[in-house]
């Protein structure tokens, strides 16, 4: 924070003209290289809203080498006017700009970026309309978390792949289940929401959201117009009839029903009374 005031100080005393006079020697010396971007735009991570105005190129990379939370920069040539960034931002060309990333910072090429964005769109759109809205929101709320555990400047995008969405048809009511398994990885920092019980899983039926642990379920047709779904639990969550301990690296399962005349899920709520018994 102390940092982004620093640059919005800079930015304020020198686009009101009263660092014009200020040379790239008046910066401290520093160490700090930079891979020069030549016709490049890194759009986005601004640190300050307005850039700053009327310094050279060599100025503009010295403040960001000076300032720890700048990870790089683009300068306008022809307008003088310099954006320090706290993450490399996506790229795209523009002949007037010159950009620069700190060394051991990497810049996302916009291809890659728009890749990410269309996978989730395209996944997005493969499920029922009625459920759109709801899967989004979550995605949203992961996202956020997703940057905040990312270092300052990193900003990669919260990766959604095919195995986070799954269609389950419900046979009664013919209704249409969309199975999210938040098992996504935040770029640079893991599957922070997976572990050895699985990850946290939300079904959506008609906009309606319902958490579960464990993994996506399995549906199962115990009829023909009747699909019961069997859930995945980890091992903390079983218990052997014979007393013995059970491993985590083991599993057992439950089931869950959808009402279609109340518009819910039911599961049997207690332990299942079942004992070994000899005659």
């Amino acid at each position: 924070m102390v940092h982004y005031f620093k640059s919005l100080v800079l930015a304020l005393l020198l686009s009101a003209g009263v660092g014009s006079a200020i040379s790239a020697e008046s910066h401290n010396p520093t160490s700090t290289n930079f891979n020069r971007l030549v016709g490049v735009d890194l759009f986005g991570d601004d640190l300050t809203s307005m850039g700053i105005k009327g310094i050279s190129l060599a100025e503009c990379e010295a403040i960001c080498s000076e300032d720890s939370s700048c990870k790089a920069y683009s300068f306008i040539e022809d307008k003088q006017w310099c954006f320090p960034k706290s993450g490399p931002g996506d790229k795209k060309d523009n002949a007037a700009v010159i950009s620069g990333v700190k060394e051991g910072i990497v810049a996302i090429d916009e291809e890659t970026a728009s890749t990410q964005v269309d996978l989730q769109v395209e996944l997005i759109q493969s499920i029922p309309e009625q459920n759109r809205d709801a899967v989004q929101r979550i995605i949203n709320d992961y996202s956020k978390k997703c940057s905040g555990y990312q270092d300052v400047g990193e900003n990669r995008k919260l990766k959604v792949e095919e195995d986070n969405l799954k269609q389950i048809n419900l046979l009664q009511g013919n209704t249409e289940l969309t199975v999210l398994t938040a098992s996504f990885e935040c770029p640079e920092v893991g599957y922070i929401w997976s572990g050895s019980a699985g990850s946290p899983t939300y079904l959506i039926i008609d906009g309606s959201i319902y958490e579960i642990a464990g993994g996506s379920p399995f549906p199962f047709n115990i009829s023909e117009d009747e699909t019961v779904l069997i859930n995945w639990h980890g091992g903390n969550n079983c218990r052997a009839m014979n007393g013995q301990s059970y491993p985590n690296s083991g599993a057992c399962f439950s089931s869950m029903y959808w009402s279609e005349d109340d518009k819910t899920f039911v599961v049997f709520d207690g332990a299942i009374k079942l004992q070994k018994r000899r005659f």
